[in-house]
C-alpha cells in the first residue's frame, strides 16, 4: 500500500489524526516541562480542527467517543480535563467551517426521516449504506475463508451488480469498513485471528497499566490514554477500511512497547536489591 494512499482521501487523513492526538493527551497530562506542556496546546486544537475540515462524519463521532470514554474514565482531575475539552471544543466551534454543520445537519434530517438520499451531501451515506450491503453479501458468501487478502474489490465488483443493490455501490470499491473488509477477505478464521491479535494486545496494556498504576501513575495515564486513542480508531474503523494501514499497526507496536517497558519497570522495582534488602 502506498504511502500517499493513506492522505489521499479525507476520511482516512482524519483518521490518522486520532493516533497523534492521543500522544499530545499523553504529553499535556504527564510532561512536566511548561513549554512542551504548552506546545501540545496546539496539537490539541489543531488536529480536533482538522478532523472538522474534512467533514469526515466517521472521524467526528469516533473524537466524540474517545473524549467521552476520557471523561467517563478520568477520575483525580475530572473538572480539569472538563474545562480544557471545553476549551477546545469552543476554538473547534468557532473556527469549523459552516460546510461541517450543515453537512451534519443534513445528514442528521435524512436519517430522522429514513431516507438517507435526501442527505446534502453527494449521496455519500446512501451510497456508504448500499456498499456495505455489497460487503455483507460478499461474507455470506464465503463465510470461512473470504475471498483473500486484498481480493474484495474484484468481488465487491461482481457482487454489486446483485439485485436490491443500488447503482451507488457499483464497480470494484472498498467496503468503507474495516471489520466487514476484514469479514470479506479473510472470513471468520482470519477475522478471529486478527480480532484476537488487537485483543490480547489490548488486555496485556490494561494489566500493564493495573501494574504500574501504585508505582508510577503519570505512566499508568500515558497507556490509558493510548487505550482511548486506539479505541477511538476503532469507532472510526466503521467507516473506512484500515486494516492494510500500517498506521494500525504502528498504534499497536506503541501499546506492546509501552507494556513492555511498564511490566520490566514494575519487576525491577519488586525484584531489585533495594526491595530485596527491605525484606530481609
Amino acid at each position: 500500500q502506498r504511502l500517499d494512499g493513506d492522505f489521499d482521501h479525507p476520511n482516512d487523513y482524519a483518521a490518522l489524526m486520532l493516533f497523534p492526538l492521543g500522544l499530545c493527551l499523553v504529553l499535556f497530562t504527564t510532561e512536566k516541562s511548561r513549554i512542551i506542556k504548552n506546545l501540545t496546546l496546539i496539537g490539541l486544537a489543531v488536529m480536533p480542527m482538522i478532523i472538522f475540515m474534512t467533514q469526515s462524519r466517521g472521524a467526528i463521532v469516533a473524537l466524540a467517543a474517545g473524549g467521552f470514554a476520557y471523561v467517563v474514565l478520568q477520575g483525580k482531575g475530572r473538572a480539569k480535563s472538563l474545562l480544557a475539552m471545553g476549551g477546545i471544543a469552543v476554538v473547534v466551534v468557532i473556527f469549523a467551517p459552516s460546510s461541517v454543520w450543515t453537512r451534519l445537519s443534513s445528514l442528521q434530517s435524512a436519517t430522522e426521516s429514513g431516507n438517507l438520499g435526501t442527505a446534502n451531501d453527494n449521496h455519500s451515506a446512501e451510497q456508504r449504506f448500499e456498499i456495505w450491503k455489497v460487503a455483507w453479501s460478499v461474507h455470506e458468501a464465503f463465510p470461512i475463508t473470504g475471498v483473500g487478502w486484498g481480493a474484495y474489490p474484484n468481488a465487491h465488483s461482481s457482487f454489486s451488480r446483485s439485485s436490491g443493490i443500488g447503482s451507488l455501490a457499483r464497480g470494484a470499491r472498498d467496503a468503507h469498513n474495516t471489520y466487514l473488509t476484514v469479514l470479506g477477505e479473510t472470513g471468520w478464521i482470519g477475522f478471529s485471528l486478527w480480532v484476537g491479535m488487537i485483543a490480547s494486545i489490548v488486555a496485556s496494556a490494561v494489566r500493564a497499566m493495573q501494574r504500574i498504576r501504585a508505582y508510577a501513575p503519570e505512566y499508568a495515564q500515558q497507556i490509558k490514554l493510548i487505550l482511548l486513542s486506539l479505541l477511538a480508531y476503532g469507532v472510526c474503523g466503521m467507516f473506512g477500511s484500515f486494516a492494510a494501514m500500517s498506521f494500525t499497526y504502528l498504534h499497536l507496536a506503541m501499546l506492546v512497547a509501552m507494556s513492555s517497558v511498564a511490566n520490566r519497570d514494575v519487576d525491577a522495582f519488586v525484584n531489585g536489591p533495594e526491595r530485596r534488602r527491605g525484606e530481609s
